[in-house]
């Protein structure tokens, strides 16, 4: 409980830069974590712990984890991924290990810049989570029916918020005959439903929403520029 680490160089390991499993506040500030093997930041249960301020590139998985809470309660772990830069991750694994990964109930990603990324700048599971003020650029660059911030297939999870966010030049680079190759910025795959999208820029992308047949989603006050399709219902 309560160890900070703070202004550190952490780099070239072969497995994760830090863990932090069943802790309580505790954090990762104003850091540089690169080149390791697999994830930056892992943190796994326990309640309010976060990476802030730090710079992660060059792994080989993940750039940060975050996975708390309860779901079967819907108690919030309140961990959190903030005013950070990640990128050029996922070097060994190049798909579903995004800049962040995030699992269970009330969980933060906000104000970081994540960019040039193969997948999927942000993959998540599980309710009540809060996506905001992120600025997500270049990202799923080597692959084709993905999303800037994706999650899908199960219908309970739900209670997600995507506001105040900016993506640019998110946008299919690949392109295989008789295959959907499409790229969209926030992706609400197979049935995902109950999540707000609000507030949003969406700038020079591929499709900026799709909604892929769940329920009780709603977009509001978006702002769509030179997109290939505002927003597509599947």
């Amino acid at each position: 409980r309560n160890v900070i680490l703070r202004r550190l160089t952490l780099e070239s390991g072969r497995s994760h830069g830090v863990e932090m499993i069943d802790s309580e506040n505790c954090a990762v500030e104003s850091s540089t974590l690169r080149n390791f093997g697999q994830v930056g930041v892992r943190i796994l249960g326990g309640q309010r712990c976060r990476t802030s301020d730090c710079e992660i590139s060059g792994n080989g998985e993940n750039g940060v984890i975050l996975s708390g809470g309860d779901r079967r309660t819907l108690t919030p772990a309140g961990h959190r991924v903030e005013n950070s830069t990640i990128h050029h991750v996922s070097r060994w694994c190049r798909t579903y290990y995004p800049a962040v990964g995030m699992d269970g109930v009330g969980n933060v990603v906000a104000g970081n810049h994540l960019h040039d990324l193969p997948h999927t700048a942000v993959l998540l599971s599980g309710n009540d989570h809060l996506l905001e003020r992120n600025l997500v650029e270049r990202v799923c660059t080597d692959t084709g029916d993905a999303g800037a911030f994706y999650m899908g297939r199960n219908a309970t999870m739900r209670g997600v918020v995507i506001r105040w966010n900016r993506f640019r030049d998110v946008k299919p680079t690949v392109n295989t005959a008789g295959n959907f190759t499409e790229v969209m910025s926030v992706y609400l795959d197979d049935c995902w439903c109950g999540t707000r999208v609000e507030g949003n820029i969406f700038e020079g992308a591929g499709t900026a929403i799709m909604i892929g047949g769940g329920r009780d989603n709603e977009v509001i006050n978006n702002v769509f520029l030179d997109c290939h399709l505002g927003i597509s219902f599947d």
